[in-house]
């Protein structure tokens, strides 16, 4: 039975990492027709996500979402942010540091109404 958990649990990890890298691949895609200055944005903020850099990936997902976008656009940042969201308060969760900063300070940021 055991052994029937883990196919279903290796399964799952499969699904979600394919469907992190295809939202990624979605987000690139989405903005091939943006400025070139957006377009490095982007490219940065999806190697800050890449790597876990959870603060810097976020405040470039930042800049860039609150420029002039499609809504298209907008809607792919949007979803990138909730997955970098999502896996940063795992992280955390975890015991991973910087995720617990990131969070402390997103919402020291929330309190002060930024």
């Amino acid at each position: 039975m055991n052994v029937i958990w883990l196919k279903i649990g290796c399964l799952a990890a499969g699904c979600l990492l394919l469907a992190g890298c295809d939202a990624r691949e979605s987000l690139k895609g989405s903005f091939k027709s943006a400025p070139f200055s957006t377009r490095q944005q982007i490219e940065e903020a999806i190697r800050l996500d890449r790597a876990n850099s959870y603060m810097p990936a976020a405040q470039y997902y930042d800049m860039v979402l609150h420029g002039e976008l499609t809504s298209q656009q907008r809607t792919s940042i949007q979803t990138a942010i909730d997955n970098l969201f999502t896996r940063m308060c795992k992280a955390a969760a975890q015991g991973d540091s910087e995720a617990k900063q990131t969070l402390e300070a997103i919402e020291a940021n929330r309190r002060a109404g930024r």
